[in-house]
């Protein structure tokens, strides 16, 4: 049995929501606030193009929901993309549903009911 599109992501999701907060906790037991310690990640992350660091992996770790977020509405919007691309007429279906309303009609004024 194949797991459904929102089970696959709560597999991921919770897994990493609990890591973020324990690494968050144990971060945030400094005396620093958390909006100095996102500007230290971006400025950590974008500013420094050595190898990767103790600080640019916790820098990157305290960025990982906004990184997240984006690639999950980058995905959103490319599932919605590829859905309206391939969507199709059914023109047999089409066809069936008028029959059925004409059916309907006919049997509405067979029982006396005015229908334009």
């Amino acid at each position: 049995m194949a797991l459904k599109r929102y089970q696959r992501f709560l597999a991921v999701l919770i897994p990493y929501i609990s890591f973020y907060i324990y690494h968050i906790t144990t971060m945030i037991s400094s005396p620093t606030s958390y909006p100095r310690l996102l500007f230290n990640a971006f400025h950590d992350v974008l500013l420094s193009l050595h190898s990767p660091s103790e600080s640019v992996t916790t820098s990157f770790l305290t960025l990982s929901p906004f990184i997240s977020l984006a690639l999950i509405g980058l995905y959103a919007l490319a599932d919605i993309s590829y859905c309206v691309y391939n969507f199709n007429d059914c023109k047999d279906a089409k066809k069936e549903i008028d029959r059925q309303v004409e059916e309907g009609k006919r049997a509405m004024r067979e029982r006396g009911v005015k229908i334009r």
